[in-house]
């Protein structure tokens, strides 16, 4: 009986030393940062009184990093249920830049979206707003399920969540294609942010289908808009050079832009009607009075639409020959490779690539060689840049 007892208080003595050996491990094994413990920062973050000490607490779960699996539930209740909003907006950025890695980890991610996507639909503050805004989007396509939420904050009343929203459904792409009425919506209201509106068009643009063509009206009015900021006109031209087919009819008005005020709307407009080639043949005048743009960016991309448009610019020949006895090497080039491209093989325009062939200069003379070449072809023209 004395050997059993014996034997039961060894085998009790060893399980506890076991025990409190397993904890001295994972006591030694558990992350500390500037001298405190992880469960010590998780336990300022959920009750020190102190924002700023709160805040700190934030930083120090951020540096624990990815593999951390606790840092984002608690940052996730802190978005939640922190009664400071310097505290939630912190916490709403910290998400942001720490669950796209810990998706590398495999860490379960769903407490974090669920936060996130809460505060951008019922936070009172618009800086936590703006923040969770901000987060989905770069968190991207693993965020998908707050695109209905994102899209319903296009019309939020503080402009910085709105154009975050914006801003994160052009990170998604084509995972937000159901955001396109919305986003159309924006970008048509004149009332809406001014950046609001520039990143639902690029968003647009993004999402590709049959959404980019539902762009181009809202596109097109955009650019109109003489009292629109100048820098959502640029970026509406622009993504209209990139729709194709799609931006056909918005080629009367980025011929007319071709005469803006703005000089960065002249180079967008030529730049675009350049991107859409052939498909641009309608602006032809309005393109040849740009080559004598006061601004080289605006020649240049005018003469380029030029080429590309083969034969049918064949009145221009004389004009883009005399553009290659210019000085400004760029001018100089973009009318050499339009006037190969143009293949009209007339006086005009072979002898001033001759000329250009017995350069020293070697871009020039090789571009005039290859134009050269191109005219002596039956099917030279029609080439884009």
């Amino acid at each position: 009986m004395a050997r059993l007892v014996l034997v039961a208080s060894f085998c009790f003595l060893s399980a506890c030393a076991l025990s409190a050996k397993a904890l001295a491990d994972d006591e030694k094994d558990e992350p500390v940062f500037r001298g405190k413990k992880s469960a010590e920062w998780l336990a300022i973050l959920r009750g020190d009184k102190q924002p700023t000490r709160r805040r700190a607490a934030l930083i120090a779960l951020n540096a624990f990093g990815p593999k951390a699996k606790f840092v984002i539930p608690a940052v996730s209740e802190t978005l939640r249920k922190d009664e400071s909003e310097e505290v939630r907006t912190a916490a709403a950025q910290l998400l942001g830049n720490f669950i796209p890695p810990a998706l590398a980890e495999k860490a379960d991610i769903r407490s974090g979206l669920e936060a996130l996507t809460v505060a951008l639909r019922v936070d009172k503050a618009d800086r936590v707003r703006e923040a969770s805004a901000a987060s989905l989007g770069k968190i991207g396509v693993e965020a998908r399920a707050a695109v209905p939420s994102l899209a319903a904050a296009l019309k939020d009343k503080h402009a910085g969540t709105s154009a975050a929203a914006a801003e994160s459904l052009a990170a998604m792409a084509e995972v937000a294609r159901s955001a396109a009425p919305a986003l159309i919506e924006t970008l048509k209201d004149k009332d809406a942010d001014r950046f609001a509106r520039g990143f639902a068009a690029i968003a647009l643009i993004r999402i590709g289908g049959s959404e980019s063509g539902l762009a181009t009206p809202a596109l097109t009015e955009a650019v109109a808009d003489a009292k629109a900021p100048t820098a959502l006109r640029e970026t509406s031209v622009r993504l209209l050079g990139q729709l194709g087919k799609d931006a056909q009819p918005a080629v009367p008005t980025l011929a007319r832009a071709l005469k803006d005020k703005s000089v960065e709307i002249r180079r967008a407009a030529a730049g675009a009607l350049a991107e859409l080639g052939p498909l641009s043949k309608e602006a032809l005048p309005d393109l040849e009075a740009a080559v004598k743009d006061k601004d080289k960016n605006v020649r240049c991309s005018a003469i380029y639409a030029l080429g590309s448009f083969g034969k049918d610019a064949a009145k221009t020949v004389p004009m883009l020959a005399g553009c290659v006895r210019e000085n400004i090497v760029e001018i100089r080039l973009a009318a050499i490779r339009s006037l190969g491209n143009i293949g009209v093989d007339s006086k005009e325009a072979k002898n001033a690539l001759l000329d250009a062939a017995r350069e020293s200069q070697t871009d020039i003379r090789e571009a005039a060689t290859d134009a050269l070449k191109k005219l002596q072809t039956p099917k030279a023209g029609a080439e884009k840049k």
